[in-house]
């Protein structure tokens, strides 16, 4: 049987609320993802997942943005730009960047803002896939106990 601190973990594990951002499709120009409402939320994970980046498709900006309310005016989170990155390669994603996934780990209780967008410009008019999914998580509160209320259709525990 698992100790009781490997149920603690995985209980906090799965006391989640999901969340698609953007839908996964080609990008061109600039892309904002929705609004993340972080307010109730110790920590986000936002995860872009890409798919084919075209040739001379290399993004120009790539930043985790704030607000106060979630239709304000949104400005760059310090330390946000995926060239900040602490883990990994600190770049902007280029066309030899296919298939790859970046990732935002945040503690919200650092956050200027409690709203947050994902702010993709790409090269002009070449293309690049990508959607932007993730979850946000609670210490203390769990999600409604429905696959609504931790935003998602179905939920499967093994």
């Amino acid at each position: 049987a698992p100790s009781p601190e490997r149920q603690k973990t995985m209980r906090h594990a799965q006391n989640v609320e999901y969340f698609t951002a953007l839908v996964p499709a080609a990008q061109t120009g600039t892309t904002l993802s929705s609004a993340i409402d972080c307010t109730d939320a110790d920590s986000c994970t936002i995860m872009i997942q890409f798919g084919a980046i075209a040739a001379s498709g290399n993004l120009t900006t790539f930043a985790l943005q704030s607000s106060a309310t979630s239709g304000g005016t949104y400005a760059d989170e310090t330390g946000g730009a995926i060239t900040d990155a602490v883990i990994g390669t600190a770049a902007l994603p280029a066309d030899d960047d296919d298939d790859k996934l970046f990732v935002y780990e945040i503690d919200c209780k650092k956050l200027a803002n409690r709203f947050l967008k994902v702010n993709i410009v790409g090269h002009g008019s070449n293309a690049a896939t990508f959607g932007i999914s993730g979850f946000k998580s609670r210490k203390t509160e769990s999600p409604a106990e429905t696959a609504a209320g931790k935003g998602c259709e179905a939920v499967v525990r093994i």
